[in-house]
């Protein structure tokens, strides 16, 4: 039941019900889908809970969310998903949302499609791909608005009688639901309904109630922040985007792999099978195991790198600078370059386009590196020997070989793979790679950035983010 008193709103949620049923979900098998993923969830605090397919479930950081899921957090939870895109959404405490449609095609951007539902309470959305190039494909519903973006930074509050709206960054324009805006569209609605916030009217607020035939501008009510304080962890959220240069085939959000290990010993076993292979990872290996002392974790051997990586907000203690600040300290050159796992992404210094050899193959020398054991979401620091990188531009194939080391582990954990050189100069592992590895070459292709991930067990995984130079003769 909701009601306003006096200029202010008060919602009187059920979150009780969530909490008797907060054991039993826990205990509940895990819930799976078929759908394409739409994202992860990168930080949890509190009572959440996913509904997908009638089923429901406690939510834990790194749950992959789907399109149909439904997210509820109680009266002191809190969820921060990270989409495929690069946006992130923050659901605070005693709020619903709803995945609607959630695909991002980068090599065909009209086809891209993001529509989210607020049933209750507040959500803060910041921009993705989608919205950077495909604007007219996002669209928030609430009960009684449909909101759609200008490239944003925007927050909402959500009850059956009220939808409002303050902007950070960019601008948004809402109209409310009827028969000519119907909920579920795609894009934003036009008509003489609808009405824009821009970042410029920070003291103003985007509001639609009940029964209103057009949304207004206004100064006067309760603001999402106030209605839904966000967690003191909202304050590192940065959406991402990628260059606008982007070329079919070439968005590199993790590369793909075998199915991980199920314990230590198999990992072993796998890695070894596939470095006994022949062909571009035997040299690889040979290369790694001309280096087999553990590896300093930067060698200076390129002065001014122009690939580098940053950690995503949800994880901020390491040894490298979060993303964000990577992107906006004040190098206008650095962007964003398609490349991430679950605890980094690479930047690089915009070049027009990479020249890439068509012949030959290029050794790499691991010139510094950032490594860990990843328990759920917490961090083990870990280093490196062996380092191997090789890449064939006639071939257009890469093969990477390193070993991870880590006090909790029983002995090294060996990181293989291999897969595709684009012709844009980046590199994604293929489905026969033990290792899931990303990454991408320097404009005159004389450094490589490349991230990994390996499942040594469920639960716990090898990741890193490393960068070569060019070997000269």
């Amino acid at each position: 039941m909701q009601r306003e008193k006096m200029g202010r709103i008060d919602i009187r949620p059920a979150t009780w019900v969530l909490l008797c049923l907060l054991l039993y979900l826990i205990l509940s098998p895990p819930l799976v889908s078929a759908s394409t993923p739409a994202g992860r969830v990168s930080f949890v605090s509190g009572v959440a809970m996913l509904e997908r397919d009638t089923q429901q479930r406690a939510l834990t950081a790194d749950t992959t969310i789907h399109e149909g899921d439904r997210l509820e957090t109680g009266v002191d939870g809190y969820v921060h998903l990270r989409m495929v895109d690069g946006a992130v959404i923050s659901l605070r405490s005693e709020s619903a949302l709803s995945i609607v449609h959630y695909r991002f095609t980068p090599q065909d951007p009209s086809a891209s499609r993001a529509n989210l539902a607020l049933h209750y309470g507040v959500a803060r959305s910041i921009s993705g791909e989608i919205g950077a190039r495909s604007k007219e494909r996002f669209r928030l519903d609430t009960p009684i608005a449909a909101i759609g973006i200008r490239g944003t930074d925007f927050s909402v509050l959500s009850t059956n009688k009220v939808s409002r709206l303050s902007v950070k960054r960019g601008g948004v324009v809402m109209a409310p639901l009827s028969a000519a805006c119907h909920q579920g569209g795609v894009g934003p609605c036009a008509g003489p309904g609808a009405a824009e916030l821009f970042e410029s009217q920070r003291d103003l607020l985007l509001e639609i109630r009940q029964g209103d035939a057009a949304a207004r501008l206004t100064q006067e009510g309760i603001t999402p922040n106030e209605f839904r304080p966000p967690h003191p962890a909202e304050s590192t959220l940065n959406g991402v985007q990628a260059p606008a240069t982007v070329q079919q085939g070439d968005w590199l959000v993790t590369g793909d792999s075998l199915p991980g290990a199920s314990n230590y010993e198999e990992a072993l076993e796998q890695a070894e099978h596939y470095m006994a292979q022949t062909g571009l990872i035997t040299e690889a290996v040979e290369r790694g195991n001309a280096a087999s002392e553990i590896q300093p974790r930067d060698r200076g051997l390129v002065e001014t790198p122009t690939i580098m990586w940053g950690r995503w907000s949800d994880h901020n203690e390491g040894y490298a600078a979060e993303i964000s600040r990577l992107l906006h300290g004040g190098e206008s050159s650095r962007q964003y370059a398609n490349v991430g796992n679950s605890v980094f992404g690479l930047v690089e210094t915009a070049t027009p386009e990479r020249q890439l050899p068509d012949r030959g193959k290029a050794y790499f020398n691991l010139n510094s590196y950032e490594a860990y054991i990843k328990r759920n979401s917490e961090l083990e620091t870990a280093s490196i020997s062996h380092p191997g990188l090789v890449v064939d531009f006639e071939q257009q194939r890469f093969a990477a070989r390193l070993d991870v080391h880590a006090e909790s582990l029983p002995g090294k954990v060996h990181v293989v793979g291999g897969g595709s050189l684009s012709n844009a100069g980046y590199l994604r592992s293929d489905k026969l790679s033990p290792s899931a590895m990303a990454g991408a070459l320097s404009g005159a292709a004389d450094e490589a950035g490349l991230l990994f991930e390996y499942q040594i067990e469920p639960g716990v995984d090898a990741v890193g983010a490393t960068h070569w130079a060019l070997e000269r003769d």
